[in-house]
């Protein structure tokens, strides 16, 4: 079986809670969005220069509170959150595909890299766009 090199984009949803105060109503939880290239720094970038641009622990972003409504997918909050810090991203429109992330793209480090996203560690069947989390959601 080959080694896949697959850079991954967690979004771990590691603790979902309430930001509501008592009495009011349930419309804003909390996730952290943590996006990680760690799996890249053992790679070879072919001698393309891209090793030069990964963070020395990987971690490209990491929040430990990041704010969103039941409206919201994966990719939205973590659009929004690129967006607000300035990150440079690329990604396809229709259907959302994610090609690059702070200048890492698919293919940097060999035919099987990329971005993929977690949910508590586990790969959801669905597409970033198409996942909405939920409050409770560990």
């Amino acid at each position: 079986m080959k080694t896949i090199y697959k850079f991954t984009l967690f979004i771990l949803i590691c603790t979902m809670l309430c930001a509501c105060s008592a009495g009011a109503p349930k419309t804003d939880s909390v996730c952290t969005l943590i996006i990680d290239c760690s799996a890249a720094l053992s790679a070879d970038d072919g001698g393309s220069g891209k090793s030069e641009l990964l963070p020395d622990d990987g971690i490209i972003y990491k929040s430990e509170a990041v704010g969103f409504s039941a409206s919201e997918s994966v990719f939205d909050i973590l659009k929004r959150e690129l967006m607000a810090n300035k990150i440079h991203f690329e990604f396809n429109q229709n259907p959302i595909y994610l090609q690059g992330i702070g200048n890492i793209y698919e293919g940097d480090f060999g035919d099987m890299s990329g971005w993929v996203y977690t949910v508590d560690g586990e790969s959801p069947t669905v597409g970033c766009a198409d996942y909405f989390p939920e409050n409770g959601d560990v």
